[in-house]
């Protein structure tokens, strides 16, 4: 992934209104593959909730099918250099550098903007902000929902480490991303 701690607030803001331009069209196309809307759910947080789970589990149950031969552009977030392991990055990583096939991060970018809506559906007053904070914390810079004065809520990054362990064979269920979407509301005082 990108250290975005390590970008210029000018570039943390362009990377924020790109990736959030493209939440739409991803998460339409995970709502085509997995048959499920967020925006079904409506504003109950219980219907969201449960919506959530259905999502992650279909998510779960997809994301262990690596796809070797169909060989796709990474996402924006991805840094080039760690390769796919279709596509091995710079040599010193020795194709060892992630687990993931193209195909697979572009499903775990589908989902990631998919779960985003979610938690905006379920935190409406949340806004879109770029990560405030020291340029040490490597959470700065990132696209993120602002949920307080300096709470912020990150809907790609508990998806992404899911996946990885997921594909470890690890947390082999939903219960990791609805601990995340607790912890979310948690934060936002729901």
């Amino acid at each position: 992934m990108i250290l975005t701690s390590d970008l210029s607030r000018a570039e943390q803001v362009a990377l924020l209104e790109s990736e959030t331009s493209e939440l739409s069209g991803k998460t339409a196309a995970f709502e085509v593959r997995s048959g499920i809307s967020a925006a079904s759910a409506g504003t109950h947080l219980l219907d969201i909730a449960d919506v959530v789970r259905r999502g992650a589990d279909w998510f779960m149950s997809n994301i262990v099918e690596d796809h070797r031969d169909r060989v796709l552009p990474t996402p924006l977030w991805w840094d080039d250099s760690f390769g796919t392991s279709e596509c091995p990055g710079h040599p010193e990583w020795n194709g060892e550098a992630t687990p993931f096939t193209s195909w697979q991060l572009r499903l775990i970018d589908e989902f990631q903007a998919w779960y985003w809506l979610a938690l905006e559906a379920a935190l409406p007053s949340a806004k879109r902000a770029v990560w405030g904070g020291s340029r040490s914390d490597f959470r700065t810079g990132r696209p993120a929902l602002r949920v307080g004065e300096k709470t912020y809520v990150d809907g790609r990054v508990p998806v992404y480490t899911w996946s990885l362990r997921l594909i470890q064979g690890q947390n082999l269920d939903t219960r990791f991303m609805l601990d995340h979407f607790d912890y979310a509301l948690e934060l936002a005082g729901k």
